[in-house]
């Protein structure tokens, strides 16, 4: 596995995280471990209490990491935190990212702290020795981070917007540097990936679509920072094609997405995306351009809260980013 993510109740063993990210091609691992220290806000700590919703804390951690692969593709990552009372010392979590060189770990590591400390659905109750204790403010479960619980379940009622006023784009321009080839030329149904998602946004009922990246024969907006990633592809976008009330992105890897999928992102007038998928996404404007790397951060810097996908469709939300990845969603043994 390239992703271990788990709230533990027992004491965190080192040797055992940077076992799960082990690959004899990998030069690199970096390690953080959080420990309990011994005050805060003025006030000396005597140990801390932490509480956790487990399956979700889980799914974040898995989620980022995803996230952070594909910023670094080739990383693997562990991730362990614990949940109950700690003293002074005891080591609430350790993060281990193996890479084939140090400045991926490096760098990958410490997004994923920042992340889990941002979205992670975990609580920690401070105990002082002046004999007082307290929760410190932490992740509400209402947060954008996390699935929005006024949508749960709740399939859109028809109220799609004007979708004349709506721009769809295939996100093409990466270097499918694992898949070996370039994933927008990959045949799929008798039509290279390219034209099958360009299709896909037409059947949804949308009149203008592009593809973002250079591909001869379509109708393109070239990236301004080639390969730069999907976030800076979709701020590339945004800037240049100014004036629709709402923006649908695609990715190019994704053979078995379904018009039906696209309708329900798009009937959230202000914006939405699946929960533990930053892609597709749809956005509306005003728009915040920040230089953020992820699309995960992108989405959570313009107000872009998740919708829980409806289990019907869950199984069609699959990425090939490998060859073995792109055999198994098109069905070939």
């Amino acid at each position: 596995m390239t992703i271990v993510a788990r709230i533990v109740d027992a004491e965190i063993n080192i040797d055992e995280v940077t076992q799960c990210v082990h690959d004899d091609t990998h030069g690199a691992i970096d390690l953080f471990i959080g420990k309990v220290r011994n005050h805060h806000n003025g006030q000396m700590v005597q140990g801390i209490a932490y509480d956790a919703q487990e399956k979700l804390a889980e799914k974040a951690f898995y989620e980022i990491c995803r996230e952070a692969q594909n910023l670094w593709p080739g990383t693997r990552y562990a991730v362990f935190h614990y949940k109950g009372e700690l003293a002074v010392g005891g080591i609430s979590i350790a993060i281990a990212v193996s890479s084939a060189h140090r400045a991926e770990s490096f760098e990958a590591c410490r997004y994923v702290i920042e992340e889990i400390k941002k979205r992670a659905p975990i609580w920690k109750q401070e105990h002082y020795q002046a004999g007082k204790s307290e929760w410190l403010p932490g992740h509400s479960l209402n947060e954008k981070t996390q699935p929005n619980h006024t949508q749960l379940g709740k399939k859109h009622n028809g109220e799609i917007p004007d979708l004349k006023q709506i721009a769809g784009i295939v996100l093409a321009g990466g270097k499918s540097s694992r898949m070996g080839q370039n994933k927008a030329l990959l045949f799929y149904k008798g039509k290279p990936m390219a034209e099958h998602m360009l299709n896909i946004l037409k059947r949804t009922g949308i009149e203008d679509v592009f593809i973002s990246g250079s591909l001869e024969g379509y109708p393109c907006l070239e990236d301004d920072e080639i390969h730069a990633g999907p976030a800076a592809a979709i701020r590339d976008v945004l800037k240049r094609k100014p004036g629709y009330q709402g923006y649908i992105f695609v990715p190019v890897d994704m053979p078995l997405l379904r018009p039906e999928i696209l309708k329900e992102l798009i009937s959230q007038k202000r914006g939405c995306y699946f929960t533990g998928w930053p892609l597709p996404a749809f956005l509306t404007p005003p728009f915040k351009l920040n230089h953020e790397k992820s699309v995960q951060r992108l989405l959570d810097a313009n107000d872009i809260r998740p919708l829980n996908i409806p289990q019907d469709f869950e199984g069609l939300m699959i990425n090939a980013n490998t060859p073995e990845e792109w055999k198994k969603a098109v069905g070939i043994p």
